[in-house]
C-alpha cells in the first residue's frame, strides 16, 4: 500500500485560464524531491494511445469528448470490472 501521503491531497487550484484540479503538498519540497508517481498508463488525454478501442470509440462524436468524459468512461469501465 501506499504510504508517506499524508501532506499530498488532490485540490482544485487557480490558473490564468481557469482552474484545474490536481495534486498539492502540504509543506515544503525540495527540488529533486520524488513525490508520487503515476504510470504513463494512467494518463488520459485526448492524444493519449493507452486509451482502449472502446473508449476511443465512445468518444469520437462529431464534435469530439472532453478528458473529463473520456475519464468518466473510462473510470466507469474499470468499476464495472469489479474487485
Amino acid at each position: 500500500g501506499a504510504s508517506g501521503l499524508e501532506s499530498i491531497f488532490i485540490g482544485e487550484f487557480a490558473r490564468v485560464d481557469g482552474k484545474v484540479r490536481g495534486l498539492g503538498v502540504q509543506r515544503d519540497v525540495a527540488k529533486d524531491e520524488y513525490l508520487i508517481c503515476v504510470p504513463q498508463t494512467c494518463w488520459i488525454s485526448n492524444d493519449d494511445e493507452s486509451l482502449t478501442d472502446r473508449i476511443k470509440q465512445l468518444t469520437q462524436w462529431p464534435r469530439g469528448c472532453a478528458n473529463l468524459h473520456r475519464l468518466a468512461i473510462h473510470i466507469a469501465e474499470e468499476k464495472a470490472k469489479g474487485d
